[in-house]
């Protein structure tokens, strides 16, 4: 598993905690739970993204 990828796990497991305990206690449990997997695809992609443009921009430097 490369460092990238532990970062990442590592910011998304975070993000999603920090959604259950950031939230008000009135809500239920589905929009909870809805809001955690929202957050974790969001975070995911952004994560995705920023990867595919710094290897991206890796290979026009090597050329």
């Amino acid at each position: 598993m490369k460092l990238r990828d532990k970062i990442m796990y590592l910011w998304l497991m975070l993000s999603g905690i920090a959604v259950v305990f950031g939230g008000d206690s009135s809500r239920g449990i589905f929009n909870i739970l809805l809001g955690v997997v929202a957050n974790i695809v969001l975070w995911y992609l952004i994560f995705q993204l920023v990867f595919w443009i710094y290897d991206k921009t890796k290979q026009i430097r090597n050329k």
